[in-house]
């Protein structure tokens, strides 16, 4: 079944090491800070300044029509992102309130033999190491009229591909090479504690997770001298058999949580640092914190009405369902729709 998911995420500017709640910029109104070390930046690394923009959205956007044309090879400056490209499709789209479009994500340093099924032709070598293979991910920034510090970006995961990293590293580093060294760009995942009926709407429950401080040679002291790490993590992990329904009874489960804060922080006896519930819906897993009482807000998207598994649908029609996602993440109604229609 064709699927994916949006993951929200709240975006944030404030100087290197500075994260309080004042000293957070104002996304609608750059022109009040100060960021005269530009030029010696552009001076330095031979970058074109970006310059006259007002607001974190014009910033945005410069950075959408630089990577239209240009390819962030990831691997000449992250070692864990070795084989890894970011790009912009050239369809994004932008209003007072919104931009959106697509991401290209990248995958390098693989040698393929492309076969054309219909006359058997075989072009040997036709993939070079070179050449990656483009991955389109959706993307939708939105800026809230009542906010002055935050802004909300939407993030398309499908499968095993996952394009958050690729892309904070790519525009963290762009805005320290064109506009200013001077700041940091800040994602994080917007959360939310309504995680019962997360568990009540899921398909099936297929692990448990308890997780605690502990090392290997607390089962034996021969693994003292086989690990020379001595701070690490345990874990005890519950799965059904053959894959199956793990039959979670959510009122009882609730029933226990709501009993105390701490519920799940002591379990007879036994302290944990984190214990944690794996659902799946519409083939797709999110995993609950019951420590916490909270988890990462996300939208699994049944694409199965309009592409097939593998397919890339429609922009229009990913961008659809976001902005009906929207007004979730948000907390109530936006007065965006999509720029695809």
């Amino acid at each position: 079944m064709a699927a994916t998911k949006l993951i929200p995420y709240t975006v944030q500017v404030h100087p290197p090491r500075k994260t309080s709640e004042d000293d957070l910029w104002d996304l609608r109104d750059f022109q009040q800070y100060d960021t005269t070390y530009q030029s010696r930046l552009s001076d330095l690394n031979n970058q074109d300044q970006v310059t006259n923009v007002n607001s974190f959205i014009e910033l945005f956007c410069e950075f959408c029509r630089q990577y239209e044309s240009d390819l962030e090879d990831l691997g000449e400056t992250f070692e864990r992102m070795s084989n890894k490209t970011l790009a912009v499709s050239s369809e994004w789209k932008s209003s007072e309130l919104i931009v959106e479009g697509n991401l290209f994500l990248g995958n390098y340093g693989v040698k393929r033999n492309l076969t054309n099924r219909q006359s058997g032709e075989r072009r040997e070598g036709e993939r070079d190491f070179d050449d990656a293979e483009e991955k389109p991910l959706y993307f939708l920034l939105y800026i809230p009229p009542e906010s002055t510090t935050t802004r909300y970006l939407l993030l398309e995961r499908s499968r095993r591909y996952g394009i958050k990293e690729p892309f904070h590293v790519t525009l963290r580093k762009w805005v320290w090479d064109n506009y200013s060294n001077d700041i940091n760009v800040k994602m994080d995942p917007v959360k939310t504690e309504d995680i019962f009926p997360k568990m009540r709407e899921a398909d099936r429950t297929s692990r448990l997770r308890l997780e605690k401080d502990g090392s290997p040679d607390q089962l034996h002291s021969d693994f003292d001298s086989v690990f020379d790490q001595e701070e690490m993590k345990q874990a005890i992990e519950f799965r059904p058999e053959g894959g199956d329904d793990m039959n979670l009874i959510v009122d009882e489960l609730e029933a226990w949580h709501n009993e105390s804060e701490t519920a799940f922080e002591t379990i007879d006896g036994v302290s944990y640092n984190n214990v944690k519930v794996t659902i799946e819906k519409n083939n797709s897993d999110e995993t609950i914190s019951l420590t916490k009482g909270e988890t990462e807000l996300r939208k699994n998207i049944d694409l199965s009405d309009i592409a097939e598994e593998g397919d890339i649908p429609a922009l229009s029609e990913i961008s659809s369902r976001a902005h009906g996602f929207l007004t979730t993440v948000t907390g109530g109604r936006t007065g965006t729709s999509s720029l695809f229609r």
